[in-house]
């Protein structure tokens, strides 16, 4: 059922890199993550995907609650496209999620408030030829992390909107 398909899904996103035992090749996880996230996309929102408005208010109940919707695939998707080009449900939706419709209301009454937070601190990390870890060894030397190009920017409009504090570096 969904539960099965949820849980495959969050194993889809993680086996490679935690699971060496499981010997599977980088194309077959990449496989299993476009064919599960592009289903579950269809089961839960392909029916009215044509009538979705641009910003998405989730509130997912269950097993829903642990389903990363960001990473649903929103078409059929090919193995020689990068990750950075599949068709994330995030790329065409704005996505809020909450545990209840009360809890959602709510937030959005504190938000115009939020200007002049002291307690946001918002950090812009650069991460000079650091790879991940632990990750196993058969991983170890195909990934880093790569820039993220616009968190210094990022950093500052927040820091401009909300206030708080920033680190940079």
């Amino acid at each position: 059922g969904m539960e099965d398909e949820i849980q495959a899904f969050q194993a889809s996103l993680t086996d490679y890199f935690l699971q060496p035992q499981l010997q599977i090749s980088l194309t077959e996880w990449k496989e299993n993550y476009i064919r599960l996230g592009h289903r579950l996309y269809q089961h839960i929102l392909g029916g009215c995907a044509s009538d979705l408005p641009e910003r998405l208010i989730m509130l997912p109940d269950g097993a829903l609650n642990l389903l990363p919707f960001e990473a649903l695939l929103t078409e059929p998707s090919h193995l020689d496209m990068y990750f950075a080009h599949l068709p994330y449900l995030l790329k065409k939706h704005s996505l809020s999620i909450a545990p209840s419709a009360q809890w959602w209301q709510e937030s959005q009454e504190l938000a115009p408030n939020y200007h002049g937070w002291p307690d946001l601190f918002s950090v812009a990390p650069t991460y000079p030829n650091l790879r991940p870890f632990p990750l196993p060894n058969h991983v170890q030397d195909s990934f880093a992390f790569p820039p993220l190009p616009f968190a210094e920017e990022e950093v500052d409009q927040l820091h401009l909107l909300i206030g708080g504090k920033k680190l940079k570096g």
